[in-house]
């Protein structure tokens, strides 16, 4: 679902050369479900000649190639189990896949086995958060392995992330969202910040009626941190400190970023032999890919 913190964060446009040489980490389940919802012909997911779906090895194959172009460096981080307070986690996923038109599909292992394989043939490290993938993503990005989090929801900024990436899919509209921008643009402190979400609602408690950003806003500043948790208790009936410290401290794997390099034959042999893709047009992407790694600047004498 997402917090809805549009009408507030600091963004501006990029592009993909402004983020060259840097490193970003994918929220894997928001990408998945992204390439599942839009990479379609004639309304229906593309499928291999043995009727699998494809949707999201095409997604990942021909979007995530053009960050390696650039030689960007990536990351995925997939959802791992969700804490023992997100009661609704189920019938929220649910309730996502349906407004993504996937009702009758489910991200399930077969489908993060598949884009493992591929996201690995690629050079990109994957890797399955304990708890929620956007924490996990958020703390790359404080430990300074990554420079941003790659996602079309503001979730990350929550658990610290300092950059969120959006909409890559359309360079035209492409933002950064710079997490001490926003603080500083709001005057807010970071645990003002995830009040904020709270009192508006996010994927662990549903918020509280006829409170958006605004007012949300307002009441942050108003009132004491006891207070505001108090009133979300109230209307929620859910426990809003343990869901605060969550937010603060959530489980993560304290590992490093190993990132691969990409690998043109496995990949052929995963997109072209195993899932029908078109040989011309993978051999194209490999080979950009294969020419921008070979590719020096000045950068790299120095």
């Amino acid at each position: 679902m997402g917090v809805n913190l549009g009408d507030l964060v600091w963004k501006k446009d990029t592009s993909f050369n402004a983020l060259s040489r840097k490193a970003l980490v994918f929220d894997g389940n928001n990408m998945v479900y992204q390439f599942l919802s839009s990479i379609r012909q004639n309304g229906e997911f593309l499928r291999d000649s043995k009727g699998n779906i494809t949707s999201h090895l095409s997604g990942i194959f021909y979007r995530l190639s053009k960050f390696l172009e650039h030689k960007i460096k990536l990351g995925v981080v997939f959802d791992g189990e969700p804490p023992e307070f997100k009661k609704e986690e189920i019938e929220r996923r649910k309730q996502q896949r349906e407004r993504y038109g996937l009702a009758g599909i489910k991200f399930d292992e077969k489908m993060f086995e598949e884009s493992k394989e591929l996201l690995e043939a690629m050079g990109i490290p994957v890797i399955k958060a304990p708890s929620e993938g956007e924490a996990q993503a958020a703390w790359f990005v404080k430990t300074g392995q990554a420079y941003g989090v790659v996602s079309q929801d503001y979730d990350s900024l929550l658990f610290g992330a300092k950059k969120v990436l959006r909409n890559y899919q359309d360079e035209k509209s492409f933002e950064e969202v710079d997490l001490q921008k926003t603080l500083e643009q709001n005057q807010l402190t970071q645990d003002q910040l995830i009040l904020l979400a709270m009192l508006i609602g996010t994927d662990f408690n549903k918020g509280i009626k006829g409170i958006g950003p605004k007012k949300g806003l307002k009441l942050v500043k108003q009132r004491t941190p006891e207070q505001i948790l108090r009133m979300i208790e109230k209307e929620n009936n859910v426990d809003a400190w343990k869901i605060f410290e969550f937010f603060k401290t959530p489980p993560v794997w304290e590992t490093k970023l190993e990132f691969g390099k990409f690998d043109p034959e496995k990949v052929r042999d995963i997109l072209v032999y195993k899932h029908d893709f078109s040989p011309e047009r993978v051999n194209k992407v490999i080979e950009r890919v294969v020419r921008a790694q070979k590719e020096k600047t000045l950068e790299d004498f120095f």
